[in-house]
């Protein structure tokens, strides 16, 4: 039998939550599902509208609440683009637009982004789908995943690295 992952089974929980919410208003607000040391689960919408303040204000709550692991989730735009030339044809076109909400190949779905204190990360999504009737949401998909995919993939931004990493822990 597999060892569970924590992280996949953090998104699955926060997955099933968005799932209700998303039925219940239409949206997701972003919202954070916190695990601490002692095991307690903790969620909390965004301090503030501000993102950079909001990154900040979780940063000093993780360290105060001792929290091993969490997942941020929240509705954003996404375009895929493999191989370099796809890459470098969107990276231009977000550089000259107003970003990848107006990208023609844009997609809009809830994301999922969780850390542990180890340095891994997990990504995953789940498409909005919009059409006839009320929207809903595709099944969950796992995008970056650690321990199935082969390392060399990067992620950074103000939502990456919010843990401070035990000590000796290694950075994946």
């Amino acid at each position: 039998m597999a060892k569970s992952d924590p992280l996949l089974e953090l998104i699955e929980l926060a997955s099933v939550a968005a799932e209700k919410l998303f039925r219940k208003d239409g949206e997701v607000h972003p919202l954070w599902h916190m695990v601490k040391g002692d095991g307690t689960h903790v969620v909390s919408g965004a301090p503030t509208a501000n993102k950079n303040d909001a990154v900040a204000i979780m940063r000093v709550a993780f360290h105060l609440f001792d929290v091993v692991r969490y997942v941020f989730v929240d509705e954003a735009w996404m375009v895929s683009a493999y191989g370099s030339e796809n890459v470098a044809k969107t990276s231009e076109y977000v550089r000259s637009h107003t970003g990848i909400s107006e990208h023609p190949d844009r997609r809009e779905v809830i994301i999922f982004s969780a850390e542990d204190r180890d340095g891994r990360q997990v990504i995953a999504q789940r498409e909005i789908i919009r059409g006839k009737g009320k929207p809903r949401l595709g099944p969950l998909v796992i995008i970056i995943n650690p321990l199935r995919d082969k390392p060399g993939g990067i992620t950074e931004g103000r939502m990456v690295g919010l843990l401070s990493p035990r000590a000796g822990a290694s950075k994946h």
